[in-house]
Protein backbone atom coordinates (compact mmCIF):
# COMPACT_ATOMS: atom_id res chain seq x y z
CA UNK A 1 0.00 0.00 0.00
CA UNK A 2 1.10 3.55 -0.74
CA UNK A 3 0.07 6.21 1.79
CA UNK A 4 0.11 9.75 0.37
CA UNK A 5 0.22 12.43 3.07
CA UNK A 6 -1.44 15.78 2.28
CA UNK A 7 -0.82 19.20 3.75
CA UNK A 8 -3.04 22.25 3.26
CA UNK A 9 -0.81 23.31 0.34
CA UNK A 10 -1.07 19.85 -1.21
CA UNK A 11 -4.85 20.00 -1.10
CA UNK A 12 -4.80 23.41 -2.78
CA UNK A 13 -2.47 22.13 -5.53
CA UNK A 14 -4.35 18.91 -6.33
CA UNK A 15 -5.90 18.87 -9.78
CA UNK A 16 -7.76 16.51 -12.10
CA UNK A 17 -6.12 16.20 -15.54
CA UNK A 18 -8.02 17.87 -18.37
CA UNK A 19 -6.53 15.76 -21.20
CA UNK A 20 -5.10 12.26 -21.61
CA UNK A 21 -1.35 11.88 -21.17
CA UNK A 22 -0.54 10.16 -24.46
CA UNK A 23 3.09 9.62 -23.49
CA UNK A 24 2.01 7.76 -20.38
CA UNK A 25 -0.64 5.85 -22.35
CA UNK A 26 2.12 4.70 -24.70
CA UNK A 27 4.16 3.25 -21.84
CA UNK A 28 1.16 1.64 -20.12
CA UNK A 29 0.01 0.08 -23.40
CA UNK A 30 3.20 -2.00 -23.50
CA UNK A 31 1.99 -3.88 -20.43
CA UNK A 32 -1.43 -4.43 -22.00
CA UNK A 33 0.21 -5.68 -25.18
CA UNK A 34 2.33 -8.15 -23.23
CA UNK A 35 -0.17 -9.42 -20.67
CA UNK A 36 -3.61 -8.23 -21.76
CA UNK A 37 -4.44 -10.86 -24.39
CA UNK A 38 -7.50 -11.97 -22.43
CA UNK A 39 -8.77 -8.48 -21.60
CA UNK A 40 -11.75 -8.01 -23.90
CA UNK A 41 -11.45 -4.23 -23.80
CA UNK A 42 -8.17 -4.38 -25.72
CA UNK A 43 -8.60 -7.46 -27.91
CA UNK A 44 -9.46 -5.59 -31.10
CA UNK A 45 -6.74 -3.01 -30.41
CA UNK A 46 -4.14 -5.79 -30.08
CA UNK A 47 -5.33 -7.46 -33.28
CA UNK A 48 -5.13 -4.23 -35.22
CA UNK A 49 -1.66 -3.43 -33.90
CA UNK A 50 -0.30 -6.93 -34.54
CA UNK A 51 -1.54 -6.81 -38.15
CA UNK A 52 0.24 -3.54 -38.91
CA UNK A 53 3.25 -3.41 -36.60
CA UNK A 54 6.84 -2.89 -37.65
CA UNK A 55 8.81 -5.98 -36.51
CA UNK A 56 11.30 -3.65 -34.80
CA UNK A 57 8.65 -2.77 -32.21
CA UNK A 58 9.29 -6.17 -30.61
CA UNK A 59 12.53 -4.71 -29.24
CA UNK A 60 10.53 -2.61 -26.78
CA UNK A 61 9.45 -5.80 -25.07
CA UNK A 62 13.09 -6.39 -24.18
CA UNK A 63 12.93 -3.29 -21.97
CA UNK A 64 9.94 -4.45 -19.91
CA UNK A 65 8.91 -6.99 -17.32
CA UNK A 66 5.37 -7.65 -16.02
CA UNK A 67 6.07 -5.28 -13.10
CA UNK A 68 8.70 -2.89 -14.51
CA UNK A 69 7.94 -0.46 -17.34
CA UNK A 70 10.33 1.95 -19.11
CA UNK A 71 8.89 5.25 -17.90
CA UNK A 72 11.81 7.07 -19.55
CA UNK A 73 10.07 6.48 -22.90
CA UNK A 74 7.68 9.32 -22.02
CA UNK A 75 10.50 11.84 -22.48
CA UNK A 76 10.86 10.83 -26.13
CA UNK A 77 7.19 10.88 -27.13
CA UNK A 78 6.31 13.70 -29.53
CA UNK A 79 3.07 14.55 -31.38
CA UNK A 80 4.59 13.13 -34.58
CA UNK A 81 5.91 9.56 -34.63
CA UNK A 82 8.89 10.54 -36.79
CA UNK A 83 9.91 13.14 -34.23
CA UNK A 84 9.56 10.48 -31.54
CA UNK A 85 11.88 8.18 -33.49
CA UNK A 86 14.46 10.96 -33.90
CA UNK A 87 14.38 11.78 -30.20
CA UNK A 88 14.72 8.12 -29.15
CA UNK A 89 17.69 7.65 -31.50
CA UNK A 90 19.46 10.63 -29.93
CA UNK A 91 22.22 10.69 -27.32
CA UNK A 92 21.86 8.98 -23.96
CA UNK A 93 19.67 10.47 -21.28
CA UNK A 94 21.09 9.59 -17.87
CA UNK A 95 17.83 7.98 -16.78
CA UNK A 96 17.76 5.69 -19.81
CA UNK A 97 21.06 4.11 -18.81
CA UNK A 98 19.94 4.08 -15.15
CA UNK A 99 16.69 2.37 -16.09
CA UNK A 100 18.45 -0.43 -17.96
CA UNK A 101 20.78 -0.96 -15.01
CA UNK A 102 17.68 -1.18 -12.79
CA UNK A 103 16.00 -3.56 -15.26
CA UNK A 104 18.94 -5.97 -14.90
CA UNK A 105 17.78 -6.69 -11.33
CA UNK A 106 14.55 -8.20 -12.68
CA UNK A 107 15.53 -9.95 -15.92
CA UNK A 108 18.65 -10.88 -17.89
CA UNK A 109 19.54 -8.09 -20.28
CA UNK A 110 19.29 -8.90 -23.98
CA UNK A 111 22.12 -7.87 -26.34
CA UNK A 112 19.93 -5.00 -27.59
CA UNK A 113 19.39 -3.66 -24.05
CA UNK A 114 23.10 -3.92 -23.21
CA UNK A 115 24.12 -2.17 -26.43
CA UNK A 116 21.55 0.57 -25.84
CA UNK A 117 22.94 1.18 -22.34
CA UNK A 118 26.43 1.37 -23.87
CA UNK A 119 25.32 4.02 -26.40
CA UNK A 120 25.93 1.80 -29.41
CA UNK A 121 24.83 3.88 -32.47
CA UNK A 122 23.09 0.93 -34.13
CA UNK A 123 21.16 0.12 -30.95
CA UNK A 124 20.09 3.75 -30.67
CA UNK A 125 18.86 3.72 -34.27
CA UNK A 126 16.93 0.50 -33.66
CA UNK A 127 15.44 1.96 -30.49
CA UNK A 128 14.30 5.05 -32.39
CA UNK A 129 12.70 2.98 -35.13
CA UNK A 130 11.02 0.71 -32.57
CA UNK A 131 9.49 3.52 -30.49
CA UNK A 132 8.45 5.62 -33.48
CA UNK A 133 6.91 2.60 -35.18
CA UNK A 134 5.10 1.59 -32.04
CA UNK A 135 3.57 5.04 -31.61
CA UNK A 136 2.52 5.10 -35.27
CA UNK A 137 0.65 1.79 -35.08
CA UNK A 138 -0.40 1.35 -31.44
CA UNK A 139 -1.27 4.90 -30.35
CA UNK A 140 -1.72 7.39 -33.19
CA UNK A 141 -4.63 5.59 -34.95
CA UNK A 142 -6.51 5.50 -31.64
CA UNK A 143 -5.90 9.05 -30.39
CA UNK A 144 -9.45 10.23 -31.03
CA UNK A 145 -10.94 7.23 -29.24
CA UNK A 146 -8.54 7.60 -26.30
CA UNK A 147 -9.57 11.25 -25.95
CA UNK A 148 -13.26 10.33 -26.15
CA UNK A 149 -12.94 7.65 -23.46
CA UNK A 150 -10.99 10.05 -21.26
CA UNK A 151 -13.63 12.77 -21.65
CA UNK A 152 -16.43 10.33 -20.89
CA UNK A 153 -14.70 9.18 -17.70
CA UNK A 154 -14.26 12.74 -16.52
CA UNK A 155 -17.88 13.59 -17.30
CA UNK A 156 -19.24 10.55 -15.46
CA UNK A 157 -16.98 10.95 -12.44
CA UNK A 158 -16.75 14.70 -12.11
CA UNK A 159 -17.52 15.89 -8.55
CA UNK A 160 -20.70 17.89 -8.22
CA UNK A 161 -21.34 21.10 -6.27
CA UNK A 162 -20.54 20.58 -2.62
CA UNK A 163 -18.62 17.34 -3.21
CA UNK A 164 -15.34 17.12 -1.32
CA UNK A 165 -12.13 15.17 -1.62
CA UNK A 166 -13.67 12.04 -0.15
CA UNK A 167 -16.32 11.94 -2.88
CA UNK A 168 -13.67 12.55 -5.53
CA UNK A 169 -11.12 10.01 -4.36
CA UNK A 170 -13.61 7.31 -3.40
CA UNK A 171 -15.14 7.48 -6.89
CA UNK A 172 -11.87 6.76 -8.71
CA UNK A 173 -11.11 3.12 -7.96
CA UNK A 174 -11.84 0.50 -5.27
CA UNK A 175 -8.14 0.60 -4.38
CA UNK A 176 -8.17 4.34 -3.59
CA UNK A 177 -9.43 5.51 -0.18
CA UNK A 178 -9.37 8.92 1.51
CA UNK A 179 -8.57 8.76 5.21
CA UNK A 180 -7.93 12.43 5.94
CA UNK A 181 -5.25 13.69 5.65
CA UNK A 182 -3.89 10.52 4.00
CA UNK A 183 -4.80 8.97 0.66
CA UNK A 184 -4.37 5.19 0.73
CA UNK A 185 -3.65 3.57 -2.63
CA UNK A 186 -3.44 -0.18 -3.24
CA UNK A 187 -0.58 -0.29 -5.74
CA UNK A 188 1.02 -3.38 -7.25
CA UNK A 189 4.03 -3.37 -4.89
CA UNK A 190 3.61 -5.46 -1.78
CA UNK A 191 5.50 -3.36 0.76
CA UNK A 192 4.12 -0.24 2.43
CA UNK A 193 5.44 3.17 1.44
CA UNK A 194 4.73 6.65 2.79
CA UNK A 195 4.85 9.56 0.36
CA UNK A 196 4.91 13.17 1.56
CA UNK A 197 4.01 15.54 -1.25
CA UNK A 198 5.77 18.54 0.26
CA UNK A 199 3.32 21.09 -1.11
CA UNK A 200 3.47 19.79 -4.70
CA UNK A 201 -0.09 18.46 -4.68
CA UNK A 202 -1.28 15.59 -6.82
CA UNK A 203 -2.41 15.29 -10.43
CA UNK A 204 -5.28 12.81 -10.85
CA UNK A 205 -4.88 11.20 -14.26
CA UNK A 206 -7.43 8.79 -15.81
CA UNK A 207 -5.73 6.23 -18.09
CA UNK A 208 -7.28 4.23 -20.90
CA UNK A 209 -4.52 1.59 -20.77
CA UNK A 210 -4.59 1.33 -17.00
CA UNK A 211 -5.04 -2.21 -15.73
CA UNK A 212 -5.90 -3.66 -12.31
CA UNK A 213 -3.96 -1.40 -9.95
CA UNK A 214 -3.72 2.38 -9.71
CA UNK A 215 -0.25 3.78 -10.33
CA UNK A 216 1.55 6.72 -8.73
CA UNK A 217 4.40 8.23 -10.77
CA UNK A 218 6.70 11.21 -10.52
CA UNK A 219 7.10 11.26 -6.76
CA UNK A 220 10.89 10.72 -6.93
CA UNK A 221 11.43 13.98 -8.80
CA UNK A 222 11.39 16.88 -6.30
CA UNK A 223 10.30 19.56 -8.78
CA UNK A 224 7.55 17.46 -10.39
CA UNK A 225 3.95 17.06 -9.28
CA UNK A 226 3.24 13.34 -8.75
CA UNK A 227 0.40 11.76 -10.70
CA UNK A 228 -2.17 9.27 -9.46
CA UNK A 229 -3.07 7.22 -12.54
CA UNK A 230 -6.21 5.13 -12.34
CA UNK A 231 -7.88 3.01 -15.05
CA UNK A 232 -10.95 4.65 -16.58
CA UNK A 233 -14.23 3.24 -15.39
CA UNK A 234 -15.69 2.55 -18.83
CA UNK A 235 -15.87 -0.98 -20.25
CA UNK A 236 -15.67 0.41 -23.79
CA UNK A 237 -13.73 -1.64 -26.33
CA UNK A 238 -10.66 0.10 -27.75
CA UNK A 239 -10.30 -0.34 -31.49
CA UNK A 240 -13.88 -1.39 -32.31
CA UNK A 241 -15.17 0.88 -35.06
CA UNK A 242 -18.94 0.91 -35.48
CA UNK A 243 -20.38 -2.30 -36.98
CA UNK A 244 -17.73 -3.01 -39.61
CA UNK A 245 -15.64 -5.19 -37.26
CA UNK A 246 -18.66 -6.91 -35.68
CA UNK A 247 -20.68 -7.75 -38.78
CA UNK A 248 -20.73 -11.36 -37.58
CA UNK A 249 -23.26 -10.25 -34.93
CA UNK A 250 -25.77 -8.80 -37.39
CA UNK A 251 -27.42 -12.15 -38.31
CA UNK A 252 -27.77 -12.89 -34.59
CA UNK A 253 -28.91 -9.53 -33.24
CA UNK A 254 -29.95 -7.48 -36.25
CA UNK A 255 -28.15 -4.41 -37.57
CA UNK A 256 -29.76 -1.85 -35.26
CA UNK A 257 -29.18 -3.81 -32.06
CA UNK A 258 -25.59 -4.48 -33.12
CA UNK A 259 -25.21 -0.74 -33.71
CA UNK A 260 -26.59 -0.04 -30.22
CA UNK A 261 -24.01 -2.30 -28.59
CA UNK A 262 -21.10 -0.92 -30.60
CA UNK A 263 -22.17 2.70 -29.98
CA UNK A 264 -22.06 2.02 -26.25
CA UNK A 265 -18.75 0.15 -26.53
CA UNK A 266 -16.87 2.44 -28.90
CA UNK A 267 -18.36 5.87 -28.42
CA UNK A 268 -19.39 5.60 -24.77
CA UNK A 269 -22.97 6.66 -25.57
CA UNK A 270 -25.35 5.47 -22.87
CA UNK A 271 -28.63 7.38 -22.88
CA UNK A 272 -31.59 6.57 -25.12
CA UNK A 273 -31.42 10.01 -26.69
CA UNK A 274 -27.68 9.76 -27.44
CA UNK A 275 -28.13 6.37 -29.05
CA UNK A 276 -31.11 7.54 -31.09
CA UNK A 277 -29.20 10.55 -32.48
CA UNK A 278 -26.11 8.50 -33.27
CA UNK A 279 -27.91 5.61 -34.98
CA UNK A 280 -30.64 7.68 -36.64
CA UNK A 281 -33.69 6.14 -34.97
CA UNK A 282 -36.45 7.55 -32.85
CA UNK A 283 -36.04 7.29 -29.06
CA UNK A 284 -39.10 5.02 -29.00
CA UNK A 285 -37.46 2.60 -31.43
CA UNK A 286 -34.22 2.61 -29.41
CA UNK A 287 -36.23 1.86 -26.26
CA UNK A 288 -37.72 -1.19 -27.95
CA UNK A 289 -34.28 -2.43 -29.04
CA UNK A 290 -32.70 -1.84 -25.62
CA UNK A 291 -35.58 -3.74 -24.01
CA UNK A 292 -34.84 -6.77 -26.20
CA UNK A 293 -31.11 -6.51 -25.45
CA UNK A 294 -31.85 -6.20 -21.75
CA UNK A 295 -34.09 -9.28 -21.84
CA UNK A 296 -31.26 -11.12 -23.62
CA UNK A 297 -28.81 -10.25 -20.79
CA UNK A 298 -26.74 -8.01 -23.07
CA UNK A 299 -27.62 -4.69 -21.41
CA UNK A 300 -28.32 -3.38 -17.94
CA UNK A 301 -30.36 -0.22 -17.55
CA UNK A 302 -29.90 2.11 -14.59
CA UNK A 303 -32.56 4.74 -13.85
CA UNK A 304 -31.95 7.87 -11.78
CA UNK A 305 -35.04 10.04 -11.71
CA UNK A 306 -35.95 10.63 -15.33
CA UNK A 307 -32.50 9.78 -16.71
CA UNK A 308 -31.70 6.34 -18.12
CA UNK A 309 -28.24 4.85 -18.63
CA UNK A 310 -27.62 1.67 -20.63
CA UNK A 311 -24.41 -0.29 -19.95
CA UNK A 312 -23.01 -3.49 -21.45
CA UNK A 313 -23.04 -6.75 -19.56
CA UNK A 314 -19.98 -9.02 -19.55
CA UNK A 315 -21.79 -11.24 -22.07
CA UNK A 316 -22.14 -8.31 -24.48
CA UNK A 317 -18.46 -7.41 -24.06
CA UNK A 318 -17.55 -11.03 -24.81
CA UNK A 319 -19.71 -11.08 -27.96
CA UNK A 320 -18.19 -7.85 -29.25
CA UNK A 321 -14.68 -9.08 -28.60
CA UNK A 322 -15.18 -12.56 -30.07
CA UNK A 323 -13.44 -13.63 -33.26
CA UNK A 324 -15.63 -13.12 -36.35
Amino acid sequence: MLRIHFTVDDLANTRVATAPDLAMETVLSLRVLDSGANDLRFRQWRRTFLRHRDPHTLLLGELCTPTVLPAFLEDHIRPDARATAASAAGPDLAYRRAYIEFLAKFRPLTPFARHLADEDPRARALFGRALGGYQATAIDPFRAQIRALFAADRAHGAPGPGDGLRQLFDSLHPGVRWNSPVLEVDVARRDDLDLHLGGRGLLIQPTVFGTAHPLVVGYNTPDERPSLCYPIRSRALLGVHDTESVDHLVPLLGRTRTAVLTAIAERDLHSTGELARHIGCTPAAISQHTAVLRDSALLRTHRTGRSVRHVLTDLAVALLGANP
